[in-house]
């Protein structure tokens, strides 16, 4: 098996954050229950527009399956140990961009 997650960039006018999530989220929704989206998210002012930019990365082999929150605490402690963890131990497949007002 191999864990499917993703690096999420959320930008607002003058704010920016970088976390790893579970899966390929496309929409806002796929964002919900992330502690660092809603943590973004509250410290934005209503209606002020949020850009997202997302990269979707493979570690490990065989069958792909979303990553779980233990298995992202796992990839971000092995990033915090190597900085280049994810550049140089998984494979990036892909790439999405989208954005939504805070409401």
């Amino acid at each position: 098996m191999s864990l499917r997650f993703s690096k999420v960039t959320l930008a607002s006018e003058n704010r920016r954050t970088e976390f790893l999530v579970g899966g390929i989220p496309k929409r806002c929704a796929d964002l919900n229950g992330w502690t660092a989206f809603e943590k973004f998210i509250d410290d934005t002012p209503l209606y002020q527009t949020v850009r997202v930019f997302v990269q979707t990365f493979l570690y490990g082999g065989e069958e792909p399956v979303d990553a779980t929150p233990e298995e992202i605490a796992y990839l971000n402690k092995r990033t915090e140990m190597r900085s280049d963890f994810i550049e140089t131990r998984t494979e990036k497949i892909g790439k999405t961009r989208f954005r939504f007002i805070n409401m």
